[in-house]
Order: structure tokens, then C-alpha cells, then sequence
């Protein structure tokens, strides 16, 4: 690891460097860019990724959507939720809860919202340019000194630098940042379908089937988007369930290859993990990068916009 001093290079090139172009990175660049920073953000991707991941938005985070002028995109890809429930193997729910369409909560939204994220990354994106961000993709960063990041493409020198470049965060391993386990370890395979035919009888609201034989999860996204998470078994492999074949199996009570396309297929070890220290002297960590939970209430994304709008309007206020 390399040692990072507790002050800032003397003459940055920007107010921030952001590291990590996803949901929270772009987010801390639009609020930092809003309140009058400059700021770049690099990513080692060139392009949004294709496929939904984060799906699920709280109406706090809608509100900072609303507040960052994004308010009528996220409408335009996004979902209000139904409602939610606990069931038991035969299908019986134990505990749940409805909301009464057009709801809006304190906040002045929906409670909850389903969305897809290629088409929200890709809203951002567009909007940390209006706002003044400089975004660099296909930039990796390679190593990291005082508040210089060494790229693939040359180095950057911010007062400030933020790591929102996820669980396998390259800026919090350069810092020597441990993650402290608590305790929550657990492997599902996630896929997510495109609905083919309209009429096919799939729960409206988001279930948890408590199954002793095997826990599953369900969410109707945004449109015709619905996702599955089913708990692997002891003895189950990543790969043997991976695989198209057995999801096809596990889809089965469900719908037929007809009636569901799927479009992705990843097994994930669920992870309840805190990094030690979110800041070492002007580097700074946020979202995955700092914190992972497991995606049952929907708020890891959440968490780490809330860290994105935290640190961005104390950054302002400093400078």
C-alpha cells in the first residue's frame, strides 16, 4: 500500500477527484459540481454497463434526485413500488404492507421506486456534464500519492480524492483500508428477466419467499424488468447455477423461456462488511467502497448516495 500523507498537494489541478463513475461517484460529482467545485471523475469503463444491478431507490434518495435536477429522468426510468411481503412456503403472506397508488410520503415522493440503471447511469452522465464535471473513462488508476492518482492516462492532482469505485475498491486498498466482517456471509444467484408476455400472473408487490427448502427473493422492476434471487443450497456450486439451464429450472414455477428472457445470471456472497476509516487525511471512500449490506431492503445504492450528498456539501463548505 502505498503511504498517503495528511495534507494536500499544494496545487491541485481540481477541488475534487472522483474515482468511480457508477450511481455514487456520479452523484458526489453533480452535488460537489452543483455547489461550486471544481471536480473530474474517471472511471476504467468506457461506457455505461448494459445490464441492471442496484434496482431499488427510497424516497430520500428520490428527493436528492429532485434536489440535483434529475427529478423528471428518474421518472422517466423508474417504478413506484406496490408494496412488500413476507411469505410462507405455500404462498400465505405473514407480514406485509400496500400502498395506495399515487402515495407520497415526507419527502414529498413515493416510498420506494423500482428503476433500471443503465438508464439512470446514463441520466447522470449526462447531467454531471451540464453541470460542469469533466468526466475521463477508460482511465485505471494505478497507484495513489498524497492526493495525486496515477492513471493509465497520466496523473490527476485534486485537494480532495474520493474512492466510489465499489466492493473491490482500488482506492481503499491503495490507502490500506481493512473491512471489518459483520458476520453476514451468504451466497444467491441473482437473474434478472425481461417479461414477455404481459399477462402472465407474476406478484405485483416484492416477495420473500421464507421457504426452509430454499429462500427466494422477487422484485418487479421498472417496465417489464422482474428479478429473482434464489439462496444457494450447501453442496451448490457457482457455476452449476449459473448456468442458463438451471436457472431455467428455478424460473420454472414461475414462467417458461417464453413468457421470460433472461438477461443476466450472477452469483453474489452477500456480504455485511464496514471499512475501518472512511478518510485517510484528503482521501476519502463512499458506497461500496466504504460499506456493503445485503440487498434485502434495497439500500446499499441508497447508503451510498447519502454519503455522496454528505461529503459533497462539506467539501463545499470548506473550500
Amino acid at each position: 500500500a502505498v503511504p498517503v500523507p495528511t495534507t494536500s498537494t499544494p496545487d491541485p489541478d481540481v477541488d475534487l477527484v472522483v474515482v468511480g463513475c457508477g450511481p455514487v461517484g456520479l452523484m458526489a460529482a453533480i452535488r460537489a459540481a452543483q455547489q461550486g467545485l471544481s471536480v473530474v471523475a474517471i472511471d476504467r469503463l468506457t461506457e455505461v454497463y448494459p445490464l441492471p444491478r442496484a434496482i431499488g431507490m427510497d424516497d430520500e434518495i428520490q428527493r436528492l434526485f429532485a434536489t440535483a435536477g434529475m427529478l423528471d429522468g428518474l421518472r422517466s426510468c423508474s417504478t413506484p413500488m406496490p408494496g412488500a411481503e413476507f411469505q410462507d412456503r405455500d404462498g400465505r403472506r405473514v407480514v406485509g404492507y400496500d400502498l395506495t397508488p399515487g402515495l407520497v410520503g415526507p419527502n414529498g415522493h413515493p416510498p420506494v421506486v423500482a428503476f433500471d440503471q443503465p438508464s439512470l447511469e446514463r441520466l447522470m452522465q449526462t447531467q454531471a456534464l451540464a453541470v460542469g464535471v469533466v468526466l475521463r473513462l477508460g482511465v485505471e488508476v494505478v497507484g495513489l500519492t498524497g492526493t495525486t492518482v496515477q492513471t493509465n492516462k497520466g496523473d490527476i492532482t485534486g485537494r480532495w480524492i474520493l474512492g466510489a469505485d465499489g466492493a473491490s475498491s482500488v482506492v481503499r486498498k491503495l490507502l490500506d483500508i481493512a473491512l471489518e466482517d459483520q458476520g453476514f456471509d451468504e451466497s444467491w444467484v441473482v437473474t434478472d428477466t425481461t417479461l414477455l408476455d404481459p399477462q402472465l400472473p407474476l406478484p405485483r408487490n416484492c416477495i420473500q419467499h421464507c421457504d426452509p427448502a430454499r429462500v427466494i427473493t422477487f422484485v418487479p422492476g421498472h417496465g417489464t424488468r422482474r428479478r429473482w434471487e434464489f439462496q444457494l443450497l450447501p453442496g451448490e456450486t457457482d457455476d452449476e447455477m449459473s448456468t442458463r439451464e438451471r436457472i431455467t429450472e428455478l424460473l420454472a414455477p414461475w414462467g417458461t423461456a417464453a413468457e421470460l428472457q433472461i438477461d443476466r445470471v450472477a452469483v453474489y456472497r452477500f456480504h455485511a462488511t464496514v471499512a475501518e476509516r472512511f478518510r485517510v487525511g484528503d482521501v476519502f471512500i463512499a458506497g461500496d467502497a466504504a460499506h456493503q449490506m445485503p440487498p434485502f431492503n434495497g439500500q446499499g445504492m441508497c447508503a451510498g448516495m447519502r454519503d455522496a450528498d454528505n461529503l459533497a456539501w462539506k467539501l463545499a463548505a470548506v473550500a
